[in-house]
Protein backbone atom coordinates (compact mmCIF):
# COMPACT_ATOMS: atom_id res chain seq x y z
CA UNK A 1 0.00 0.00 0.00
CA UNK A 2 2.88 2.14 0.51
CA UNK A 3 5.42 1.32 -1.50
CA UNK A 4 6.19 0.77 -5.57
CA UNK A 5 7.64 -2.75 -6.93
CA UNK A 6 7.44 -2.10 -10.65
CA UNK A 7 6.57 -4.69 -13.11
CA UNK A 8 4.07 -6.22 -9.52
CA UNK A 9 0.48 -4.81 -8.32
CA UNK A 10 2.05 -2.64 -5.74
CA UNK A 11 1.61 0.56 -6.52
CA UNK A 12 1.84 2.69 -3.54
CA UNK A 13 3.29 6.53 -4.18
CA UNK A 14 3.54 7.44 0.17
CA UNK A 15 7.07 5.68 0.37
CA UNK A 16 9.81 5.42 -1.81
CA UNK A 17 10.06 2.55 -4.64
CA UNK A 18 11.56 -0.66 -4.18
CA UNK A 19 11.79 -1.80 -7.57
CA UNK A 20 15.55 -1.95 -7.31
CA UNK A 21 16.41 -2.42 -3.30
CA UNK A 22 18.35 -5.22 -3.61
CA UNK A 23 20.72 -3.77 -5.79
CA UNK A 24 21.32 -1.01 -3.47
CA UNK A 25 24.25 -0.59 -1.38
CA UNK A 26 22.02 1.40 1.99
CA UNK A 27 19.02 1.34 2.91
CA UNK A 28 16.68 4.13 5.43
CA UNK A 29 17.99 7.17 3.56
CA UNK A 30 21.39 5.57 3.15
CA UNK A 31 21.87 5.36 7.06
CA UNK A 32 22.21 1.42 7.36
CA UNK A 33 23.82 -1.37 5.36
CA UNK A 34 21.52 -3.21 2.66
CA UNK A 35 21.67 -6.54 4.83
CA UNK A 36 18.88 -9.21 5.81
CA UNK A 37 19.75 -8.09 9.71
CA UNK A 38 19.13 -4.12 8.86
CA UNK A 39 15.98 -5.24 6.60
CA UNK A 40 14.52 -7.30 9.13
CA UNK A 41 15.09 -4.06 11.74
CA UNK A 42 13.97 -1.69 9.82
CA UNK A 43 10.84 -3.86 8.83
CA UNK A 44 9.69 -4.36 12.29
CA UNK A 45 11.49 -1.52 14.25
CA UNK A 46 12.14 1.54 11.88
CA UNK A 47 11.08 3.43 14.34
CA UNK A 48 14.16 2.70 17.01
CA UNK A 49 16.67 2.82 13.81
CA UNK A 50 15.24 5.92 13.10
CA UNK A 51 13.10 8.12 15.59
CA UNK A 52 10.17 10.17 13.52
CA UNK A 53 10.39 8.03 9.91
CA UNK A 54 7.62 7.60 8.25
CA UNK A 55 8.15 3.70 7.96
CA UNK A 56 5.51 2.34 10.86
CA UNK A 57 6.94 -0.45 13.19
CA UNK A 58 5.43 -3.71 11.36
CA UNK A 59 5.93 -6.02 14.29
CA UNK A 60 2.92 -8.75 12.98
CA UNK A 61 5.46 -10.97 11.08
CA UNK A 62 6.36 -14.53 12.09
CA UNK A 63 10.45 -15.19 11.49
CA UNK A 64 9.09 -17.02 8.43
CA UNK A 65 7.05 -14.57 6.89
CA UNK A 66 10.17 -11.87 8.13
CA UNK A 67 12.45 -14.29 6.49
CA UNK A 68 10.69 -14.95 3.56
CA UNK A 69 9.71 -10.90 3.07
CA UNK A 70 13.38 -10.32 3.40
CA UNK A 71 14.31 -12.74 0.99
CA UNK A 72 12.02 -10.88 -1.76
CA UNK A 73 13.11 -7.41 -1.19
CA UNK A 74 16.96 -8.88 -1.84
CA UNK A 75 16.40 -10.13 -5.05
CA UNK A 76 14.44 -6.90 -6.15
CA UNK A 77 17.31 -5.60 -8.69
Amino acid sequence: MCHTVRGTIAGGRVAPDLTHLGSRQMIAANVYQNNDAYLEAWITHAQSLKPGTEMPDLTQFSGEQLTDLVAYLRQLQ
